[in-house]
């Protein structure tokens, strides 16, 4: 499930297939700036959309726009003997000013690597009302993700540089050594 402008789309898949897809028009003042500003009204659009699509499933993956959502890469300082998840905390705090409660912060190691880690901050409140959305719709939330890594992964590319232009919204992303290096995702109007 993702949403832009004033559509709703929906997809349900078996394995890598697609089975249906379907779409759904609301009122714009239910999102606001690519976060849902009326989770009960986009609830209600997206039961409707569930219905009408004739999707059978109730498990929900998410797409978030990912405006405001930071990425990088951090390195383990030579022969320190520090937490993993202590560092990234402070660096991500020391790099971003990140207030932790209104960030969600995630991480992992970077493949191949044993000191690197692709580190993620997510804003708090829009996931939270996107989740929330889904469960006022009678569905379960399994999964949510950010556009620009969303594409990363469609391109399935070692490099490249993308440029997805949907209705108010432009998302850049360029891969190196299949890594996604820079991500961005700027509203337009």
């Amino acid at each position: 499930m993702s949403f832009e402008g004033n559509t709703l789309r929906l997809l349900e898949s078996e394995g890598r297939k697609v089975v249906r897809w379907h779409s759904a028009l609301f009122n714009t003042a239910l999102v606001r700036r690519g976060s849902v500003n009326d989770p009960a009204g986009l609830a209600k659009v997206l039961a409707k959309a569930v219905e009408s699509g004739g999707f059978k499933g109730r498990d929900v993956y998410t797409a978030l726009e990912g405006t405001n959502t930071l990425s990088r890469v951090l390195s383990l300082p030579r022969g320190a003997s520090v937490q993993v998840p202590d560092f990234i905390a402070r660096e991500a705090r020391r790099l971003w000013s990140v207030n932790q409660e209104e960030s969600l912060l995630y991480w992992q190691p970077v493949a191949g690597t044993k000191a690197q880690f692709f580190v993620l901050s997510v804003p708090r409140e829009p996931l939270h009302a996107l989740e929330e959305t889904v469960r006022l719709a009678g569905l379960r939330p399994v999964g949510a993700d950010i556009r620009p890594l969303c594409l990363a992964r469609a391109l399935n590319q070692g490099r490249a540089v993308a440029v997805c232009v949907e209705g108010k919204i432009i998302v850049i992303v360029v891969l190196v050594d299949h890594f996604p290096v820079l991500m961005q995702t700027h509203l337009l109007g």
